[in-house]
């Protein structure tokens, strides 16, 4: 019996060849291509491209089958580049003109570009070699597709680190890193161009050996109106030249990583010396901008932190009277009332929108001393802000009698208003009392006087608000007081005129000889020692040049008793609390006859504005000092 043999079918068969077949195949497949790389190719550099123009002739076609690429190292994004970008490779960078803007979507800082050169015009501008679309034109728009092809994205950017004496032709339009460069003190806290007439200026940089060079920002830029920092660190910029001038050029503000002190400059190691406020605002009047070396000042905080009105790296410093903004790097501890003391050794000055200001002070440069007595605020009227404000600026003042309008609560911008002017006043949307509803009568207001643009005033919290005195007098803008409506031998009680008894108890009082009256004061027969009598004019609104003028007369003269005193911040009633100032008109005296009137003469009141008061003072004792002085026909007009 045969033995059984199994045959395979032929499907089988099939099977088991490919089945063999496959395990012969090469498993490792081919990676695919990084998206958004082109079929492309450079076939030159840069540098070679380059070789081919002769620096100053006519821009020249390319009719060549040239293929350049580089990445893209600045871009028109923010704005200090226009209607171009430039691209480097290893050898060289090239500025390519573009008549487009927003470039920066589809060639981006860090993305691979391709150039077909070939229809392009190569060319230069004072020094600087360009690819153009035409003879010094740049690249049409809907050309551009048909010469630039956009690669990989988001390359890394490595700048090369040089000195400057390394900047060479070859360093033209390529990235590069300086170090330990600081801008000149004329240079230091200002803008970088001008942004409100969008025009580009230069900015001198420096190192600590004196050499130097321009740092270009066009008006355009962003960061135009940004202020050049005070300290000292490395830049990351385009280099460039402008004929026999080297120029840098940054993309943005990160470019600068500025964060040491500046050259020659120390944070403290020798013993600073106290600088004044006030010469330290008087030295920026004078020119600088950057303190010297080894200094310091010391005052008491005035702003509040705590209630929100000033921003959280922000404080108003006040010593004397005279008064600094602080701005620091980073956010401060310091409270309303203490007392802070702050090495300033290369800090820089500035003005903010008017406002003088000590600026990106390092919080470690300020150490508390401790609580201390707070200032006092200077009584003023907003006319004398307006002609002071530099130096009231920063400083704490009270206005009184003030209307405040333009809303409802004291978030915002208001319109604060008193018998001399007007001024805005501010509050920070984030301040406690933002919402808080304004009062409705008239009030005093102590607070900070600032600017941004205009003059400002900026109260810490409501504890600075107080309700106004209420005399139901208003200030008079002439005066003429023939004392004829008074009762003889009567005191002297006239509207809005106060008779004052500042020791013993005698007073002005009303005298008539032949038909005419006048006020009169004498110490004979007091019952005090010493007499001490004022009259004052009622309040008069000096809103422009004035003159004071009376008659006086004196009888039985034994001394010189009568002066002549003027106050801004006597409200009326805080007769102890105001400040007076002696005026020199002619006062009648033992040279003229008895109860013979002298004129005083005109005196000039146009050192002074606002609301004013005028005071009579008479002083004397009741055995020596006992003349008899009377006054008649004050005027001020």
């Amino acid at each position: 019996m045969e033995a059984y043999k199994r045959k395979l079918p032929i499907p089988c068969l099939i099977l088991l060849l490919l089945v063999v077949l496959t395990g012969c195949v090469d498993q490792d497949f081919d990676e695919p291509p990084v998206p958004g790389t082109p079929a492309i190719t450079a076939n030159m550099t840069i540098q070679e491209l380059k070789n081919l123009h002769v620096m100053g002739e006519e821009d020249q076609r390319i009719d060549s089958n040239i293929i350049i690429g580089g990445i893209v190292i600045a871009d028109d994004q923010s704005g200090n580049f226009f209607n171009s970008i430039i691209i480097e490779d290893e050898t060289a960078g090239i500025e390519l003109r573009l008549n487009a803007a927003g470039l920066y979507n589809d060639f981006p800082t860090g993305r691979m570009v391709y150039v077909l050169v070939q229809g392009l015009y190569l060319g230069d501008d004072r020094g600087v070699i360009q690819l153009n679309g035409s003879p010094d034109t740049p690249l049409e728009e809907p050309l551009i597709a048909d010469h630039l092809i956009g690669a990989v994205r988001n390359q890394p950017l490595v700048a090369d680190t040089v000195g400057l004496n390394d900047l060479s032709e070859d360093r033209i339009n390529t990235l590069i890193h300086l170090k330990d460069l600081q801008f000149t003190e004329a240079d230091t806290g200002v803008v970088f161009a001008d942004a409100s007439n969008r025009k580009s200026l230069n900015r001198i940089l420096e190192n600590c050996e004196g050499n130097t060079i321009i740092l270009r920002t066009s008006g355009f830029a962003r960061f135009a109106g940004s202020l050049t920092p005070s300290l000292r660190g490395g830049i990351t910029a385009i280099y460039r030249v402008s004929r026999n001038d080297k120029l840098l050029f940054i993309r943005d503000m990160a470019d600068l990583q500025f964060e040491e002190e500046r050259c020659g400059q120390s944070s403290g190691g020798n013993d600073p010396e106290f600088l004044s406020i006030s010469s330290l605002r008087d030295s920026f009047a004078d020119g600088t901008r950057v303190a010297p070396s080894d200094t310091k000042i010391k005052g008491i905080v005035i702003s509040d932190k705590d209630n929100g009105n000033i921003e959280a790296t922000s404080m108003v410093l006040q010593e004397g009277e005279s008064g600094i903004a602080i701005r620091f790097q980073e956010a401060h501890n310091f409270a309303l009332g203490e007392e802070v003391e702050i090495n300033i050794s290369g800090q820089v000055l500035v003005e903010l929108r008017g406002l003088l200001v000590l600026n990106q002070v390092r919080n470690n440069r300020a150490t508390s001393l401790g609580n201390a007595v707070a200032p006092n605020p200077r009584l003023v009227t907003l006319k004398e802000i307006e002609n002071n404000a530099f130096n009231l600026e920063s400083t704490l003042v009270r206005v009184e009698n003030i209307t405040l309008s333009g809303g409802d609560t004291w978030g915002g911008l208001l319109t604060a208003t008193d018998d001399t002017g007007t001024i805005i006043h501010f509050t920070r949307s984030s301040a406690s009392f933002a919402a808080e509803p304004l009062p409705d009568n008239k009030v005093n207001l102590v607070g900070i006087v600032s600017q941004f643009n205009d003059l400002q005033l900026l109260i810490r919290n409501l504890n600075d608000v107080t309700e106004g005195p209420d005399t139901g007098i208003t200030p008079l803008t002439e005066l003429y007081e023939p004392f004829s409506s008074q009762n003889e031998n009567a005191d002297i009680a006239l509207a809005g005129w106060t008779n004052l008894a500042v020791k013993g108890a005698q007073r002005w009082v009303a005298k008539e000889f032949n038909g005419n009256k006048y006020a009169e004061i004498t110490a004979y027969n007091a019952d005090s020692p010493e007499i001490e009598s004022w009259l004052i004019s009622p309040p008069l609104l000096l809103n422009e040049p004035r003159t004071l003028s009376f008659r006086s007369a004196q009888a039985f003269y034994e001394h010189d008793g009568l002066s002549v005193w003027i106050s801004k911040d006597f409200n009326g009633e805080n007769f102890n609390q105001a400040t007076w100032t002696e005026l020199n008109p002619t006062i009648a005296g033992d040279s003229v006859g008895q109860n013979q009137w002298v004129p005083s003469g005109d005196t000039d009141l146009s050192e002074f504005d606002g609301v004013v008061y005028v005071g009579f003072r008479y002083v004397g004792t009741n055995t020596t000092n006992t003349t008899t002085y009377r006054i008649d026909d004050v005027r001020v007009e």
